[in-house]
């Protein structure tokens, strides 16, 4: 089954890899990093996690983490009863959150960029994520029968 959320996760994942980027958490590391962006310790900038850019290429950094953000967002303003794009989204994170053994979706609601209250003030976030909950335990059941 085709699924909007996940081919939009895939498709900035694949963005996000090929940005000229390096992770280091070594000094040997650092530098192999620093020669194959073309950075120097001037122009280095920390993204956090170990990662670095360089300077020049900052503001096109952010950028693409803002895009992808408002790209997320509006595909789930757009699904307006929570049947589409939201489902899928809460679909494929509480399963891959594992919620048909926690019964928690605090981290796939998490992972989807909300809060509670996002969800609770949303009729259609709320038929999303109760909907995929019932599917991810069914589902789940279905495997053991």
């Amino acid at each position: 089954m085709f699924n909007r959320y996940v081919a939009m996760m895939e498709r900035q994942q694949k963005e996000f890899n090929a940005f000229p980027m390096f992770f280091a958490f070594n000094r040997e590391q650092f530098q192999e990093g620093m020669k194959k962006i073309g950075a120097t310790y001037k122009n280095v900038r920390s993204i956090g996690f170990g990662g670095y850019i360089s300077k020049e290429k900052e503001i096109d950094y952010y950028g693409m983490l803002l895009r992808h953000r408002a790209e997320l967002r509006k595909a789930i303003s757009e699904d307006k009863d929570g049947t589409g794009f939201a489902y899928e989204m809460f679909r494929y994170e509480l399963a891959n959150h594992e919620y048909q053994f926690t019964r928690c979706e605090d981290d796939a609601v998490e992972a989807c960029g909300l809060t509670y209250a996002d969800v609770l003030e949303n009729p259609a976030l709320k038929n999303a994520l109760e909907t995929a909950k019932d599917d991810v335990l069914a589902e789940h059941m279905l495997t053991f029968c």
